[in-house]
Order: C-alpha cells, then structure tokens, then sequence
C-alpha cells in the first residue's frame, strides 16, 4: 500500500484529489490539515491536524519512510496589506515547504510532489511556456513560489524526487 500525504486538501484542487485518490484500494491516504474538515471524508481517509504548518517536528510525528507527499497547501490571491505581502507569502509558502522538505529527509520519503505557479514565468508572457522558460517571478505570491522550488531543491542530504 502506497501512504499518500496530502497538503490542500480543503482547496479547490485538493477536494478534487481527494476524491480520486480515496477511490484507489491501494493509497493510504493521511490529509494534513490546520483544522478539522468541515465536509464528509470516507472512513478509511486519515486525517492529521497540525496548526503550524511551519514546524518541521510537527511533520516528523506524520511523515513516514517511504512516504509520497503532495504539497498543495499555501497562501493565494489573497489581498494582503502591501507592507505585509512578502512575509506573509514567504511564511505560508516557503516556510511550509522547507519543514516538510527538511522532515522528509529525516523520515526518509521518497517523493514530493509540489505544486508551485505559472507566475514563476512572469505575468505577461507572449510565448507559450516550456520547461526552459525564463523564470521571471514579478509579484510576491511568485516570487514566494519559486523560493519554495528552490528551497525544495537545496535540502541537504535530499534523497526524495521532486515533481
């Protein structure tokens, strides 16, 4: 059986995945949640709260060897006050990420699937975007993204892939 950790769930892709992957017998499937679902979930779906999501120790006592973890949670089209954007961005986004990365080294996950923004490429782009493109984030909310990206792929001693 595939333990499949899952963060969004509450948001607009993430009930749509859950909803798939509750129907596969072979996926274990653990929600990481801030607070308590306020919709029906399938018994056999687990659900795991922690308040803040930015404690690596609170990730440690969730994620397991071998674990598929699919980030989906963080901070969008959300009107912050101008001069709190890029810390409340960076906090929600890329701090969040960096525990999850960090306690996924220590419990030995095999894989993270990230789900970063298009606006890492920019807001006005004329060309279609190719896996070569120009990163060229021009709001805090991509800037934020990226740093995830990156600060995913910086983690010491990573072992999991990255998608």
């Amino acid at each position: 059986m595939t333990r499949v950790v899952l963060t969004g769930a509450s948001g607009f892709i993430g009930r749509h995945l859950v909803r798939f992957l509750a129907q596969d017998p072979a996926i274990e499937l653990i929600l990481v949640l801030r607070r308590a679902p306020n919709w029906p979930l399938p018994e056999h779906i687990h659900v795991h709260l922690i308040a803040d999501f930015r404690e690596e120790e609170a990730w440690l006592k969730v994620l397991q060897e071998h674990d598929l973890v699919i980030h989906l949670a963080g901070l969008a089209h959300r009107d912050l006050p101008v001069d709190t954007q890029v810390e409340g961005f960076f906090e929600a986004n890329v701090a969040t990420t960096r525990a999850i990365a960090h306690a996924g080294v220590k419990c030995n996950i095999d894989h993270v699937i990230f789900i970063s923004s298009i606006g890492v490429y920019g807001s006005s782009r004329v060309d279609v975007v190719q896996p070569n493109s120009t990163l060229h984030p021009d709001q805090p909310y991509a800037e934020s993204k990226l740093a995830a990206e990156l600060a995913l792929l910086s983690v010491p001693a990573r072992r999991f892939v990255c998608t």
